[in-house]
């Protein structure tokens, strides 16, 4: 791939005391589903990315990260609705934490 990515300069605000969880998918080579292979080779160049866009891109600096390792960007995993429940009970007991 010969053309560099277009950069885009963008400013992120959010209220303060926003509790910010970035959930990714971060998967090897060999376990970026059909749907991603594409995207994937196109970026691999640039850096680690789930199939779809650079992991990089994919957070919010302030946030909390959650990484889900050998999913892709789609997270075609037959659990994930078991997985996500269980992330949304770990974020509301910080929140109740934070109290």
């Amino acid at each position: 791939m010969d053309a560099e990515p277009n950069e885009v300069q963008a400013e992120l605000r959010l209220p303060r005391g926003l509790l910010v969880v970035n959930y990714i998918g971060a998967p090897r080579a060999a376990e970026v589903s059909a749907r991603g292979q594409d995207d994937y080779a196109a970026l691999v160049a640039w850096g680690p990315n789930d199939g779809l866009t650079l992991l990089a891109d994919a957070l919010v600096p302030q946030g909390i990260t959650v990484v889900e390792p050998g999913l892709d960007h789609f997270f075609a995993a037959p659990d994930l609705d078991r997985r996500i429940a269980a992330l949304a009970q770990a974020v509301m007991g910080a929140l109740e934490e934070q109290r």
